[in-house]
């Protein structure tokens, strides 16, 4: 690596191109950033000081030219800045008295007058977007790239440098002699790494994404023609099928791969540490893969996944935001391609994700954790899949057994949540999932319902209206209570979908089930073609009675529309098998022989012993932890002062032991999700039923004092 201070002029000056590579990203200052330089130029032309430094510029010299690894925006901007002047000189708008200051400044910073090929005429070479907006920009006007920030930068220097009417002389001298830099040459022949430079280098400018670092590492040390080959056959179609999403696909991408999720901030270390254990042999089957998955995750974006009845409940799960399914998805789809499970099948595992979730939701449960729940979702089916038993079997027996907090609620707390849940406060994706769920199941004709509430033809009706009018609290009956409108007034039972919200307002309920007269163009719910307002037209009356029943009949209707699914099948354990503490199995009735975690297997005499030493392992990882829920006083597991049934952690730490298998293996699980493990990473090995000990009582403090 060599460095030394050089000014613009020296650094434009020669033959070789400047040349932006392909894993740089596009051009993105903004006019503000540029306004700023312009100003700091200009102060430099009044100034007494001989030179400004504008910060560093790191390249490698290569046989194609100089590639530049930072300081893209600062040259770019340069260039554009010059580019203004010669063109507002070319066309007259600006007069000067050096006639040679045109090409001066086309020879020395835009135009290679040597080059006898059009690649290499131009000093600097963006790439991809750019590259196409800077050639315009020699050309007339009409052929400038519209809505490119190349071209609304260079129209900004134009415009101020006509109307300043700065002087270019000045300006130029400014610029090609008094602006200073540290050019540091890379010499990979010589050791330098421009990667890991890259990485710690503090420049100014936009943040890199953490896409935007894997893209480096995976094109910048290759040579230009391999980066060019690999990001027209890789990269580019990469980022086309993600789009705006390239950084989630990444991180899922991981997850579904090393069957573990990775924090969205170490995205780019965790890949840069996948690639060194996957493919030390080179990285072009690693672009491969990520191309093919990137195609499956535009199919789920896209939602187009495999028959019109799959894709169709892919719209559905892209409407309830099922981001954490992602890498099961990846992964169950990429083994539908292989031919693996069937195109019934994907319909099957898709239709029980979509049950599942919307089940959660009307419960009252938080999908965000779920991400733990799909993340090696698919090679536990895989694992576990045996005899005739297909890939949804396996799905549906996960997920109904899985540990707490993935509840599948079943039809009798689906049906509860119902009446129970303020539907109108839902958020308003799940609110409309479900409006237009129940009146196209109810209604055969229904077209187009969702785009006619997102287009507010159709909206939400409050039958029993948010404010009350004298004749509606006559309606409701005296004994009807504000813990009765508060109970009701947002319940699906009250709720339903009309083209005449506004009309309605709160008048009473017989004019807004047979209309008004006066309101031709008011239609009441017996002449309504919504199927949800069959039964309300039926009614006599609105009251509590009425809002109940309409609920029940909503929640009979939703169990079906949405069945919990059924299975037969049953996991084969193979005795002495290590088994995942988070698996569906009957661990209480059994006697434990080892356990294994973080690296360690570990021979115990008891599930306290087991417990125990487990706590004081993450206690060494990481004691704050343990101290924090020991002096929380809802906390009962957990003591800092010693006690029957409590076993000894650290100084001033106890543990309850004195419980049944299942509640020590409850909090386990949850020890492992506060310290960031996965539910799986804690296996347990048991002895065969024949040495088993039926477990009918918890063992006496005494007893568990003697294990340790």
């Amino acid at each position: 690596m060599t460095g030394k201070e050089a000014t613009l002029q020296e650094f434009f000056y020669g033959t070789e191109p400047i040349i932006i590579p392909v894993y740089q990203r596009n051009y993105t200052w903004a006019k503000k950033d540029c306004e700023i330089l312009l100003n700091d130029i200009v102060d430099i032309c009044f100034s007494p000081r001989k030179t400004h430094f504008i910060g560093s510029i790191v390249y490698v010299k290569h046989t194609d030219g100089n590639i530049i690894i930072d300081g893209q925006q600062r040259i770019t901007t340069i260039s554009l800045l010059m580019l203004a002047m010669r063109n507002a000189i070319a066309s007259g708008d600006i007069s000067t008295d050096d006639e040679s200051l045109k090409k001066k400044i086309e020879y020395q910073f835009l135009i290679n007058q040597f080059s006898r090929d059009e690649e290499h005429r131009m000093k600097l070479k963006p790439f991809r977007d750019d590259s196409k907006s800077f050639d315009a920009l020699f050309k007339e006007k009409e052929d400038y790239v519209v809505g490119s920030r190349i071209t609304e930068n260079y129209i900004y220097f134009y415009g101020e440098l006509v109307k300043r009417n700065i002087d270019l002389n000045n300006l130029f001298e400014a610029i090609s002699k008094r602006l200073v830099f540290v050019g540091i040459m890379l010499e990979p022949a010589h050791g330098d790494d421009a990667q890991q430079i890259f990485e710690s280098i503090n420049s100014t400018g936009v943040r890199l994404r953490e896409a935007d670092k894997i893209r480096n590492y995976v094109l910048m040390n290759l040579d230009a023609k391999k980066q060019e080959e690999y990001y027209n056959k890789y990269w580019a179609p990469l980022e086309n099928n993600t789009g705006a999403n390239l950084e989630d696909f990444m991180r899922d991408y991981l997850t579904m791969a090393r069957k573990s999720i990775p924090n969205k901030s170490e995205v780019y270390n965790v890949f840069k540490q996948y690639v060194l254990d996957t493919y030390p042999e080179g990285i072009e089957p690693l672009l491969e893969s990520l191309n093919h998955y990137s195609s499956i995750f535009k199919s789920i974006k896209d939602c187009k996944v495999a028959s019109e009845k799959a894709d169709s409940t892919m719209r559905n799960l892209e409407q309830l935001d099922i981001t954490t399914t992602y890498p099961f998805l990846l992964a169950m789809l990429n083994y539908y391609q292989e031919g693996q499970i069937d195109t019934e099948q994907v319909e099957n595992v898709l239709r029980v994700i979509e049950v599942f979730l919307f089940r959660r939701i009307m419960s009252g449960y938080y999908n965000t954790g779920l991400n733990k729940v799909f993340h090696n979702m698919h090679s536990r089916i895989l694992k576990m899949q045996h005899d005739e038993y297909t890939y949804s079997d396996v799905l549906i027996y996960l997920l109904q057994h899985g540990i707490s907090y993935w509840e599948f609620p079943n039809d009798q707390e689906f049906k509860r949540s119902f009446e129970e849940r303020d539907v109108y406060k839902m958020r308003p994706n799940y609110r409309l999932y479900l409006f237009c769920s129940l009146e196209e199941s109810l209604n055969k004709e229904a077209v187009g319902v969702k785009q006619k509430i997102e287009d507010g033809i159709l909206s939400i009706e409050h039958v029993m209206p948010q404010t009350l009018t004298e004749t509606w609290k006559q309606e409701l009956g005296p004994d009807f209570t504000q813990e009765d409108f508060d109970r009701w007034i947002h319940n699906i039972g009250n709720l339903t979908l009309t083209a005449y919200n506004t009309e309605y307002s709160n008048r009473s309920f017989l004019d807004k089930r047979d209309g008004v007269p006066s309101l031709p163009d008011m239609k009441g719910f017996k002449d309504s073609c919504v199927a949800m307002n069959h039964y309300i037209s039926s009614c006599q009356q609105w009251t509590v009675k009425e809002m109940s029943t309409r609920c029940l009949k909503i929640a009979e209707h939703a169990a079906k529309l949405w069945p919990y699914p059924n299975t037969e099948f049953e996991p084969i354990v193979i005795q002495d098998e290590f088994i995942p503490i988070d698996a569906d199995f009957q661990f209480k009735s059994r006697n434990i022989k080892s356990y294994s975690f973080n690296g360690a297997t570990v021979t115990v005499e008891s599930w306290a012993d087991a417990f125990t030493r487990i706590v004081r392992t993450l206690y060494e990882i990481d004691s704050t932890r343990i101290h924090r829920l020991a002096q929380d006083p809802s906390e009962v597991y957990y003591s800092v002062t010693e006690q029957n049934g409590f076993n000894k952690i650290a100084e001033g730490i106890y543990l309850l032991v004195a419980c049944d298998t299942n509640n020590k293996l409850r909090q386990m699980r949850k020890l492992l999700l506060l310290y960031n493990f996965e539910s799986d990473d804690i296996t347990v090995a048991l002895y065969p039923k024949k040495q088993e000990v039926e477990e009918s009582a918890p063992p006496k403090a005494d007893n568990i004092q003697r294990n340790n």
